[in-house]
């Protein structure tokens, strides 16, 4: 799945109130909590960035 893919779902889901309750209500947490999960998965949607090693300086 494509990065851009993955923004619109979670854009998707983030963005429809009914949605957002029924991920909340599935991961027994707060409206506000899920919302600001698919925030954050939305900023980094294929993970952290690889890091650096020595010799790329």
């Amino acid at each position: 799945m494509t990065s851009e893919t993955l923004e619109s779902i979670l854009y998707l889901m983030m963005s429809h109130p009914g949605m957002t309750s029924f991920i909340a209500i599935v991961e027994n947490e707060s409206r506000a909590r899920t919302r600001y999960n698919l925030l954050n998965r939305m900023i980094l949607p294929c993970g952290p960035p690889p890091e650096k090693s020595p010799l790329d300086d």
